[in-house]
């Protein structure tokens, strides 16, 4: 049960929130007139979130805690699409997108390592390699369905629904995640 919302925690963030990546350039095109330049600094921003979020987990370095940063980090993701969906300032966006990038790291290293802590060693490498499928493959599919709504909606619109579907499904997953914590976090025997 904990191992099948932590892969419905990959799914949301894989397909209904990284998929922002691939709107940046539409974003700062249609929405802010920036082109490029606005690109970069989006990306940037992104970049930096990504890389402060890795930095910090894997300082952090041990299982405990690991779901309450997992269920924080979807929340965290949902909320911040949502503003990054609706905002009109620059900056405000370039925010959005740092925080997003930042929740976006912490939720995916918070499922491999509970994923990787919780299962049995003889399926781990069939979870992981279906782990692995969700977050590489789903904000590919993720990305062309808002894409192909963005273009009947505008862009905005679908992001901001994106952001409305992860956050009911955090709703309806995070009880039993958090419910599941401590066999999810216990620290396992390593097998020589």
């Amino acid at each position: 049960t904990g191992i099948r919302s932590i892969m419905m925690m990959a799914t949301v963030t894989a397909l209904l929130v990284a998929p922002f990546q691939e709107m940046l350039a539409g974003v700062s095109d249609l929405v802010f007139a920036r082109g490029a330049t606005g690109l970069a600094t989006m990306a940037s921003s992104a970049g930096f979130g990504a890389m402060s979020a890795g930095l910090w987990i894997g300082w952090r370095g041990r299982t405990q805690g690991l779901v309450r940063i997992e269920l924080a980090a979807v929340l965290v993701s949902a909320a911040a699409l949502m503003v990054f969906s609706l905002s009109h300032i620059f900056w405000l966006t370039c925010a959005a997108t740092t925080i997003i990038a930042f929740s976006m790291v912490c939720a995916a290293v918070s499922g491999d390592s509970l994923v990787q802590n919780a299962v049995d060693p003889t399926m781990r490498a069939r979870v992981t390699s279906v782990e692995t499928m969700i977050n590489i493959g789903f904000p590919a599919l993720g990305a062309i369905l808002i894409g192909w709504a963005g273009t009947r909606f505008g862009i905005q619109m679908p992001l901001a629904v994106s952001a409305g579907l992860a956050f009911g499904v955090w709703l309806i997953f995070s009880r039993i995640l958090w419910a599941q914590r401590e066999s999810l976090e216990r620290p396992r025997e390593r097998v020589i």
